[in-house]
């Protein structure tokens, strides 16, 4: 079976793939902001059972909503040995930041994603 049939089956939808580029820019504080290239992509979005995780920072716990995402666009996760920086997606007007990535191939590749939601201010 096709990876396209799979995401047909899956009830794929458009999605925003935000990817970082090479080139940051500076605000008017000073800080370094991160410049990103958005294109559509097509992906089937599934929350399933573990649409909401426990996240735990310095300053306490926090929920945080999260989605796998299945595509046949490359997605790419976060590798600080390499210096790659995690995509981007925008669903439904929440952006997600890609945790894990898994190539897989039948027919066609495709990628499955799991990925977390920013809070805001990080987006």
């Amino acid at each position: 079976m096709s990876t396209a049939i799979i995401l047909a089956s899956l009830a794929a939808v458009p999605i925003t793939l935000r990817r970082p580029t090479a080139a940051a820019t500076r605000n008017s504080s000073g800080r370094t902001v991160q410049t990103f290239a958005d294109t559509t992509i097509t992906a089937s979005v599934q929350s399933g059972g573990t649409s909401r995780g426990l996240q735990h920072n310095a300053e306490g716990e926090r929920q945080t909503q999260r989605r796998r995402i299945i595509t046949e666009s490359e997605l790419r996760a976060a590798n600080p040995a390499t210096g790659t920086l995690a995509d981007r997606v925008v669903i439904d007007g929440l952006t997600f930041e890609v945790q894990t990535v898994r190539k897989v191939v039948h027919l066609l590749p495709a990628y499955t994603a799991d990925v977390v939601a920013l809070q805001e201010g990080e987006s």
